[in-house]
């Protein structure tokens, strides 16, 4: 999925430059919380870890203006410390709301 996102890029940049150049680094950001989340859910926490520390790398800035990211990174922290039923039942409600 990864190699896909970077020749969506790769074509996107070769065909308006100026444009992706000033979003591009915002969704490479996106797509690696996204791949986080994926590692998340797959119980890979240390690869999750590093996805959302490159989506970090990518846009430093704005990264910390969303609100996924921090609660991504809650749910990280939740599920390396938490019991498993109380991780699962915090993320049900963090779902709902």
């Amino acid at each position: 999925m990864a190699a896909g996102w970077e020749r969506v890029l790769k074509r996107a940049q070769e065909r308006a430059p100026e444009e992706v150049g000033t979003v591009g680094h915002i969704g490479e950001m996106n797509m690696q919380r996204y791949f986080s989340y994926l590692a998340l859910e797959a119980g890979e926490l240390p690869t999750a870890w590093r996805l959302l520390g490159q989506g970090l790398g990518k846009a430093p800035r704005r990264f910390f203006g969303e609100r996924r990211n921090y609660l991504l990174a809650g749910g990280l922290v939740a599920k390396a410390v938490l019991p498993e039923p109380w991780y699962w039942r915090l993320e049900r409600r963090v779902r709902r709301s």
